[in-house]
């Protein structure tokens, strides 16, 4: 028979792990967010995009599973950095294989906005199947937010049609991410 002091302090350990893993969202640096697979009808489907507000100290990185990707195809990514203001202030447009972008100051999801001098600005997409896109952000060009939410946009064309993906959903951002 195993004695019961033990057994207590085996709880009381388990018990405190486990409040550690509650806690750990609410303090949360790197969130993943899910976006509903299958949305679109169609093998190019956002499904999953990671944003990082402290592992990398001076930048912020956002990736996202695109789905299948071809040339042409575009994935768009808006930054809300302000709380106070309920839309986006950034965006930036990327295209598979290809380094022509550039980080956009903008006052809504429908502006084209203006460009932004952005040094250390990186970006990757390919072409090809399950890929998954990359941004990286200097925190300066972002004018060092607290925090972040993020919306992406998929654009897909297919021989019939043009397929558009929202993550998490048309004009809509997923969670705030505290800054590390």
């Amino acid at each position: 028979m195993r004695p019961l002091r033990p057994l207590i302090a085996t709880a009381a350990t388990t018990a405190a792990a486990a409040s550690l893993v509650v806690a750990g969202p609410a303090t949360a640096r790197t969130l993943v967010f899910h976006d509903r697979a299958g949305d679109t009808g169609a093998p190019s489907d956002i499904t999953r995009v990671v944003v990082d507000n402290a592992t990398h100290g001076g930048r912020v990185i956002v990736t996202a599973r695109m789905g299948n990707m071809i040339d042409g195809d575009s994935s768009t990514l808006w930054l809300d950095t302000a709380p106070r203001n309920a839309g986006p202030e950034y965006k930036l447009r990327i295209f598979p294989d290809s380094d022509g972008f550039a980080l956009r100051r903008v006052g809504s999801f429908t502006a084209h906005g203006h460009a932004v001098r952005c040094s250390g600005l990186r970006a990757h997409a390919l072409t090809g199947f399950h890929v998954t896109d990359r941004f990286s952000i200097p925190r300066a060009c972002l004018h060092h937010p607290g925090k972040v939410r993020v919306a992406i946009k998929g654009r897909y064309q297919y021989a019939t049609r043009i397929v558009t993906d929202w993550a998490p959903r048309y004009h809509h951002f997923f969670g705030w991410v505290r800054r590390g």
